[in-house]
């Protein structure tokens, strides 16, 4: 799935995701979501949230992210 941003974080949590960081280096695990006033979900081991959104917003990349497909 390419097509990641109408998604609910509820759909996306627990999937199988592949991605890139900007230096390179590739990413593959489950999301975990990330409870807060800010929608977050990130790899499972790694802090670093790898999407983010406001609630009601649209999911973006965090910083230091390339791309991310969801498997």
């Amino acid at each position: 799935m390419t097509d990641w941003t109408r998604f609910e974080p509820e759909a996306l949590e627990g999937r199988t995701a592949h991605a890139h960081t900007v230096e390179g280096t590739c990413v593959t695990g489950r999301l975990a979501r990330v409870a807060g006033p800010i929608d977050q979900l990130v790899f499972e081991g790694v802090l670093q949230p790898v999407l983010l959104r406001l609630h009601g917003g649209q999911w973006r990349l965090a910083g230091g992210w390339h791309d991310l497909e969801v498997l």
